[in-house]
């Protein structure tokens, strides 16, 4: 997914055990929450969650996931990996976690939110290509009609990168959102504030290129996201939560 690096952590680790699966081994040094206890308490959290982000499809994603949160502090907060065909959640603890739990998703730093998302929908576009071929086929379809500036073979993983930024990016700002409502602030007058406005050019007009790591290096196409994925996404795996559109989106929720 975009800005992620290969992480050292890849290769320190043992087997991890996907809830429901075998036991789990014994973690190594770097992990800082067994791996049950981490995918529990990331369950527990977008699912407290679910009020104010659209949770459904991180909670499918996780399924057949395992999580692991480790110390090492210059790995990236959130990003996918796969031990030995699991595929694996890699968490820092200084960004998601405290006390041997995960944070309050309306209390985190919004990039974390957003890197968390972005990590959560590859996991959701992984299995939606395994397990639904028609649709995988059409997406392979319009990545390599999208990003000719990209050998063919990253195409889709390009759009997979964008589609998961675009996704990151609004529920990171509804996240702060939610945090500055707890706090008392008065959003209904604010809602004409660069805040707001950031949240409809995310929607509209923001550029999300497609970036892939290849042969030690990013590759970044630039091509945009075009508006007709941006609608697609909103509708599923987003629920038709959000429009785009402040008053819709936020007014309902905040304004009595």
């Amino acid at each position: 997914m975009s800005h992620r690096r290969p992480s050292s952590l890849i290769s320190a680790f043992a087997v991890l055990a996907v809830v429901g699966g075998a036991a789990a081994q014994q973690p190594p040094p770097e992990i800082a929450v067994a791996p049950e206890i981490a995918h529990a308490e990331v369950v527990r959290a977008l699912t407290e969650a679910r009020s104010f982000l659209p949770v459904g499809f991180t909670l499918e994603a996780l399924n057949g996931t395992a999580v692991a949160v480790h110390r090492q502090n210059d790995s990236h907060p959130a990003q996918v990996v796969e031990q030995e065909g699991v595929p694996v959640l890699l968490l820092s603890e200084r960004s998601y976690f405290a006390d041997g739990g995960m944070i309050d998703l309306a209390d985190a730093a919004i990039d974390t939110v957003a890197f968390l998302f972005e990590a959560l929908f590859e996991l959701h576009a992984r299995r939606g290509r395994l397990g639904d071929l028609e649709h995988s086929a059409e997406l392979e379809a319009t990545a390599a009609q999208l990003y000719v500036d990209l050998p063919v073979e990253l195409r889709h993983e390009a759009l997979i990168d964008a589609q998961g930024q675009f996704v990151g990016h609004l529920a990171s700002i509804a996240s702060a959102v939610e945090r500055s409502a707890r706090r008392g602030a008065d959003l209904c007058r604010r809602l004409e504030t660069p805040l707001f406005g950031v949240w409809e050019r995310t929607a509209d007009t923001i550029e999300y290129l497609g970036t892939v790591w290849v042969d030690g290096r990013w590759l970044s196409s630039e091509v945009d996201l075009p508006p007709a994925q941006r609608r697609t996404l909103l509708a599923d795996p987003l629920e038709g939560r959000w429009t785009g559109r402040v008053s819709e989106d936020f007014g309902r929720r905040y304004c009595p």
